[in-house]
């Protein structure tokens, strides 16, 4: 089975509790699934982070939320009453991007890690 699993943090190296319950639960999903990660950063990882990710998947993609893109987001936010948690990790060009590679992998599932991923995710099916 084909996991597009959704991370607002790259989830190593295991500083904070989000990553610390992404890299593991990315690890378990491993073991009998395919698991590809797709993670929203702010800096390219370190090299050392990004080999202990590897073994447990099969595709990596890493997006970058341009800050134009956020100024935007959390303005928006403020006034339509999206939580800024949301708000901040959200971008039209992110979800595009995101379009684009469930629609060329088409993935059994896509798991969301936390809430703040999820918003306005309708997905292409097919």
């Amino acid at each position: 089975m084909k996991i597009l699993f959704l991370t607002s943090r790259f989830p190593y190296p295991l500083e904070k509790g989000d990553k610390l319950r992404a890299f593991h639960q990315m690890r378990v999903l491993a073991a009998q699934h395919e698991v590809i990660l797709m993670s929203i950063i702010d800096e390219t990882p370190a090299p050392e982070a990004v080999e202990h990710v590897l073994p447990f998947t099969h595709g990596l993609y890493l997006l970058t939320v341009r800050p134009v893109d956020r100024f935007f987001s959390m303005l928006s936010a403020f006034l339509n009453g999206m939580p800024f948690q949301v708000a901040w990790f959200y971008s039209k060009a992110l979800r595009k991007k995101l379009n684009a590679v469930v629609s060329e992998l088409k993935p059994d599932h896509i798991y969301c890690q936390l809430p703040r991923m999820a918003e306005d995710n309708h997905f292409p099916t097919g």
